[in-house]
């Protein structure tokens, strides 16, 4: 773990991105964009294929039917939406921590809100495979928001539906698309990915952890003040 809870705001919240923070699901989603290609005519990917990961649905699909002169982004959409099903259904898992950090810390009365550029089908999916449902107080989705991360707008509504300033909420994240919405929103930043120090760009985050493993009782205590 880098960073200090040293002279940090009062946190009253949790938010939580769910791709790549909470539940393995990169992998899962580059194959699913390689079966919808193949569909389309494409056998592979080309070596300059643009990462969509974290992009949200339909802009991550305009980036591959510009990258592959296909004819639109909903197009695109169509297959990929039926790969999607398939390999979510067979292999997606929480990530290492997760589920045990997201229970210490309802048990321990903070709440938590789901802030992320999925729709509201998949988060449903999501949260009752692991049985998380009951866990998040709010859900900010794909449908909640007109600008997606990078841009504050999820956050901030994410604070809104708290009733809290955004300074009194710490927000987790894997990536710098979704470092650049806490920081722009105000909120507490804390990077979870086990390369962090390979990353200039998520240096500026307020915590860094390798893990959620890392998020035990100990530290939300420190952080939370309980």
């Amino acid at each position: 773990m880098s960073g200090s809870v040293r002279n940090q705001p009062t946190l009253k919240a949790a938010c939580f991105d769910l791709d790549g923070t909470l539940v393995d699901t990169g992998p899962l989603h580059l194959e699913a964009e390689k079966l919808a290609l193949a569909s389309l005519g494409i056998p592979e990917p080309a070596p300059d294929h643009p990462v969509t990961f974290g992009a949200g649905v339909l802009p991550g699909m305009q980036m591959l039917a510009d990258h592959y002169s296909l004819s639109s982004a909903e197009h695109v959409l169509d297959v990929y939406l039926p790969a999607w099903k398939s390999v979510f259904e067979s292999g997606l898992e929480p990530l290492p921590g997760a589920d045990d950090a997201l229970r210490a810390i309802a048990a321990a009365g903070i709440p938590l809100v789901l802030v992320t550029s999925g729709e509201n089908e998949y988060v449903e999916d999501v949260l009752a495979r692991f049985d998380w449902t009951g866990l998040f107080m709010h859900r900010v989705t794909l449908e909640s928001v007109t600008n997606l991360k990078p841009h504050p707008e999820p956050y901030l509504c994410a604070a809104e539906l708290l009733e809290l300033p955004p300074q009194n909420c710490a927000g987790f994240e894997d990536s710098p698309s979704g470092l650049r919405a806490l920081e722009s929103a105000g909120v507490y930043s804390v990077i979870v990915r086990p390369d962090h120090t390979d990353s200039p760009e998520l240096s500026v985050a307020n915590m860094k952890l390798s893990s959620l493993v890392e998020l035990d009782n100990v530290l939300i205590s420190r952080m939370f003040g309980v």
